[in-house]
């Protein structure tokens, strides 16, 4: 499964589904009062942010640079291997990232963390399950896709 850019010549994809991708807080963080916040208030957040290469750094840094901003513009950077370690630290309200909605539907539901409605920002991307070109095992995948379409349909 891959959320970012691939190699189009290489591989072959089945989309699975579309996704927002938020801002988040925790619902105690000061932005989460705001009904609106810019990337201004952002900034002088500590950023909760995945490592180098990660798809979801992309889509942020990529976003940033049409800004004219990088992550090092954030008042503290804290880099961490996977979403469950930053879902931590913004329920323990250290600082705001920015994820995929469909992480956060507990949390959002039990009030702990809270999205950010930030201006000029919508980014919506596509989950897709990527595969080598030409791969014998094509039919299988797409009988998967077809099976995990169909569980996110029942979600």
């Amino acid at each position: 499964m891959v959320e970012g850019n691939f190699n189009l010549a290489d591989y072959d994809y089945i989309p699975i589904f579309k996704d927002r991708f938020v801002a988040i807080c925790n619902s105690k963080n000061p932005l989460a009062e705001l009904d609106t916040v810019t990337l201004q208030d952002c900034l002088q957040s500590p950023l909760l942010l995945r490592e180098a290469g990660s798809g979801t750094r992309s889509i942020l840094e990529n976003w940033l640079g049409t800004m004219n901003r990088s992550v090092d513009d954030f008042a503290k950077v804290i880099t961490v291997g996977d979403m469950a370690t930053i879902m931590g630290l913004l329920e323990s309200n250290l600082g705001i990232s920015f994820m995929y909605h469909a992480l956060l539907p507990q949390q959002l539901e039990q009030h702990r963390l809270k999205e950010l409605h930030l201006a000029d920002f919508t980014i919506t991307r596509t989950l897709s399950m990527v595969f080598q070109k030409q791969s014998y095992y094509e039919k299988q995948y797409q009988q998967l896709a077809a099976v995990i379409k169909q569980i996110l349909a029942h979600q």
